[in-house]
């Protein structure tokens, strides 16, 4: 079996860092998974090296425009 984490994240780097340490230090790393991280704003982000690092998948969602949300 498979476990896949999918993370939704909106221009919050503290937060989403907080959320892959802590999947990380849990004992999902203990199975085989997966986490993806959905990206919902048009540009890249600081920590994209840092989840690449960790095989981490990065979806950009380009559809969604910016000004969808208010920040």
């Amino acid at each position: 079996m498979k476990i896949k984490v999918f993370i939704t994240t909106y221009k919050n780097e503290d937060f989403l860092r907080n959320n892959v340490e802590s999947l990380i230090s849990s004992d999902l790393m203990n199975y085989d998974n997966e986490i993806n991280v959905i990206n919902n704003f048009t540009d890249s982000f600081e920590s994209e090296d840092f989840l690449k690092s960790r095989k981490i998948r990065v979806f950009h969602n380009v559809l969604r425009p910016d000004f969808s949300t208010v920040s």
